[in-house]
């Protein structure tokens, strides 16, 4: 995570991800009088999942989560889909997150999607 100099920020402590191969780096900085949570989460391609349990606590009113969880799923462009991938989306939904994708690929492989 790379910040312009002298901003305030302080670390947020999350929650262990003991679960799952999730790697999150997590800040909070003051901006317009009011903190935002900045998350910057990454998951290992092929791990068995995040559980929605797990990340509840990082869905909040004053977060932006950024990252590559490395989920297949149509909401962020893919034609597949599994149970995993599903009930992350609906985590999204129920907080009222969404998904900044514009359709471009953040990785192309050739057996993507296959």
């Amino acid at each position: 995570m790379f910040l312009i100099r002298n901003t305030n920020f302080e670390c947020v402590e999350h929650p262990s991800f003991s679960d799952t191969e999730l790697e999150v780096q997590a800040i909070k900085v003051k901006w317009n009088d009011k903190y935002l949570n900045l998350y910057n989460a990454y998951q290992l391609p092929g791990n068995h999942g995040i559980s929605s349990n797990t990340l509840i606590p990082m869905f909040t009113d004053s977060s932006f989560i950024l990252g590559e969880i490395n989920d297949q799923h149509p909401l962020w462009g893919s034609s597949v889909a599994n149970d995993r991938d599903n009930e992350f989306s609906i985590l999204l939904d129920d907080h009222a997150f969404c998904v900044l994708n514009d359709g471009t690929p953040t990785y192309c492989s050739h057996s993507y999607d296959r």
